[in-house]
């Protein structure tokens, strides 16, 4: 007969707890696997109620490109002007110009007679036919431009062709722009820069501006 003592049966004890198989061990994966019942479940109401943001690049429209008046020949409704037209604008405003210092000179002669003899007198007299001749180009820019203030966009000659000049997008020229385009004209060999078709000289292009047909303008005011 075997006598067991009390520190024996506990090693006995405490080897079969550590040998005996945890029956948690042996649970099947897809009960480990299984949320706890306890936990909560989202609220499926979190989830759709929510504002729908459209990314910023998507909810702003492209920026638009400007239009000018002759992008597209198709679809414009005015006629610029041909090299004819302009050429006899050209003519009769020059013709008119000479006319009006004609009559100017003697204004010029009367104000300043030291302008007047750097204008109108030979060199051999005391005067400069060379600044005369820069001073008398600078007065036509300014009587074009001026002319062109008076008559939004018209001078005698545009009057008898019956053409206008105008911004890119079709609408009257500025008095501040018909005086840049006058001022661009006593650019030397601005005269020259007109030809070519379509005739586009340097006091359009510089101001952004077309010579067109009065008529279409008038059509499409």
């Amino acid at each position: 007969m075997w006598v067991v003592s009390p520190f024996e049966s506990s090693f006995q004890y405490l080897a079969k707890k550590m040998i005996r198989p945890d029956s948690r061990l042996l649970t099947p994966d897809s009960q480990l696997q299984t949320p706890d019942s306890r936990l909560p479940t989202p609220d499926s109401r979190l989830l759709t109620d929510f504002p729908t943001f459209i990314p910023m690049e998507e909810n702003q429209s492209a920026p638009q490109e400007e239009q000018h008046l002759f992008d597209n020949f198709e679809q414009t409704t005015m006629t610029q002007a041909g090299s004819g037209k302009r050429l006899a604008n050209y003519i009769i405003d020059l013709v008119t110009f000479y006319v009006f210092m004609y009559f100017f000179s003697y204004v010029i002669v009367e104000v300043s007679m030291d302008l007047a003899i750097i204008m109108y007198a030979d060199s051999d007299n005391g005067g400069n036919p060379i600044l005369g001749q820069l001073i008398t180009i600078l007065f036509y820019g300014l009587y074009m431009g001026l002319m062109e203030t008076l008559f939004r966009g018209r001078t005698l000659g545009k009057l008898i062709t019956g053409t206008i000049a105008v911004n890119e997008d079709g609408s009257r020229i500025s008095g501040g722009t018909a005086l840049l385009r006058g001022l661009s004209r006593a650019v030397p060999f601005n005269a020259l820069s007109a030809l070519g078709t379509p005739c586009y000289p340097w006091h359009d292009k510089w101001n952004k501006t077309y010579v067109v047909e009065y008529a279409d303008f008038s059509a499409n005011k």
